[in-house]
């Protein structure tokens, strides 16, 4: 005989909500055999601005945010369509079409089998690292034989690389505004793929114009200098650079200054996984060692899962609401997350705020503090920038909102969609993808493209990036030495 004890009824009640669930969803939507969008005679441009305009969260919050008509992009992209030639124009215009959107979770890619047509493989990639700093392209690591790091990239062969890179921001968009689009689209090389769509070839030698003081010189960038054993130099590690890729997370220690300094490259640890590494270091500081701060470096953060909200769980001393979020119930969705708001229902993350209709309901983001307090006890400085996106950016907005700690850098940009999720264009060349999930601030205000300085603004300088200072980090260890004095 069963014990109805408290978790029997709660295991019984699971498996009701789950049987209701699938029998509303299967019955209503028929998504086994669904297409989002069939037909022959519909073409790429048709189905992006569809999925758009049917599945896209906040296209009105875009509206009139940035004063646009998506009926009149799509007009104006119709226009052009009519006249393209190739799969490259065709590419062009479909990213130039969505860039407008100004969202860094929308992806427009050509499928693999179709990828050839517009891009060649190549052996470019990760041979310079290129950052924006003070508004230019600078060459922070590139091979020795070539002598040109610390060297703006003025052109490409013949073209202006700024205005390839402002070409690129029109195509592939990847940022809530210019500057993290520019900055995003730096670190995943995109600039060479514009290149290739601009002009319709890659040679296996490119003509780099670069300058420095006023002068000005050429070299060649050739492939096979990949291909074979040489040596970088390089100015400054910075995040997501081509000396962290392979890590999520960096553990560093001063041991002169006791100070912590952790390199955040991303959140796509498991939350677990993440939680075990940073509980180790912290081990290992403090039977070692001592700690007088932690600098949580989270410039170039490409963001990731909810592990964000593990490494916060170190910084509070009582519950947070990092926001709240809602899924609209298209036909995308549900056919990709069919049970997710009855997982989010089981986490107790339901909300009573009604979210409007054909909407998921409000879900809470809450976070707890975590047993291990040492980081809530130190002085903490975050380093941010305008390339700290999506997961990142949630995590410095919560630190700016919250005290949780000095957040130094530059002006931040705020994201706030998840859950990118790729539909097949229906000629099946390329793939469109964007979040379905809307992320609200715990002030219910919608918090994508909006921006906020960060409590002390320092921006790198080519002075010091040439000398081989990192001028923000420094900053952050000033301001830990100092509140160790006090």
């Amino acid at each position: 005989m069963l014990d109805f004890n408290f978790d029997t009824l709660k295991l019984i009640l699971i498996l009701l909500l789950f049987i209701l669930l699938a029998f509303y969803g299967f019955n209503n939507y028929d998504l086994g055999t669904q297409e989002i969008i069939s037909g022959e005679s519909r073409t790429a441009l048709d189905f992006v601005f569809t999925e758009i305009e049917q599945n896209y969260l906040n296209l009105q919050y875009k509206e009139d945010k940035f004063n646009f008509s998506w009926q009149d992009k799509y007009l104006e992209a119709r226009a052009q369509w009519e006249k393209s030639k190739s799969p490259r124009e065709d590419f062009m215009i479909l990213g130039k079409m969505i860039s407008t959107l100004k969202d860094g979770h929308i992806r427009l890619r050509p499928r693999e089998n179709h990828e050839q047509e517009l891009f060649r493989e190549h052996q470019y990639e990760e041979l310079l690292d290129i950052r924006m700093i003070e508004g230019t392209p600078l060459i922070i690591s590139a091979p020795r034989e070539l002598g040109i790091t610390g060297y703006e990239l003025v052109a490409l062969e013949k073209k202006n690389f700024n205005e390839l890179l402002d070409n690129a921001v029109k195509t592939w968009g990847r940022g809530g505004n210019e500057a993290q689009a520019k900055e995003r689209l730096l670190q995943k090389e995109k600039h060479y793929q514009q290149y290739q769509l601009e002009t319709g070839n890659l040679p296996e030698s490119l003509t780099l114009t670069v300058k420095k003081e006023g002068k000005i010189r050429q070299v060649e960038l050739k492939e096979s200098i990949a291909r074979e054993n040489f040596e970088k130099d390089t100015l400054i590690p910075l995040n997501q650079g081509l000396y962290f890729q392979d890590e999520s997370i960096v553990f560093d220690y001063s041991p002169e200054k006791e100070i912590g300094i952790l390199r955040v490259n991303d959140f796509n640890l498991h939350p677990i996984e993440l939680k075990n590494s940073l509980d180790d270091w912290l081990n290992e500081v403090q039977d070692k060692r001592g700690l007088n701060g932690v600098i949580l470096d989270l410039r170039y953060n490409s963001g990731g899962n909810e592990s964000f909200r593990t490494l916060l769980e170190y910084l509070i001393t009582e519950p947070k609401i990092v926001g709240y979020y809602r899924y609209r119930y298209s036909d995308k969705f549900k056919k990709f997350h069919q049970f997710r708001a009855l997982n989010d229902l089981i986490s107790g993350r339901r909300s009573i705020k009604p979210a409007g209709e054909n909407y998921s309901g409000y879900w809470s983001w809450q976070i707890y503090p975590e047993e291990e307090q040492t980081l809530s006890e130190v002085p903490i400085v975050i380093l941010a920038n305008s390339a700290t996106f999506s997961a990142g950016d949630i995590f410095v907005r919560m630190a700016l909102s919250h005290n949780l700690g000095i957040v130094i850098g530059e002006e931040l940009v705020f994201s706030g969609h998840g859950l990118t999720e790729y539909q097949k264009t229906p000629e099946g060349k390329f793939e469109l993808g964007f979040g379905l999930q809307e992320l609200r601030d715990e002030n219910w205000q919608i918090v994508e493209n909006k921006t906020s300085s960060p409590d002390i603004e320092v921006e790198l300088t080519k002075e010091a990036v040439r000398e081989g200072r990192d001028n923000q980090l420094q900053k952050g260890l000033t301001i830990l030495e100092e509140a160790r004095e006090e």
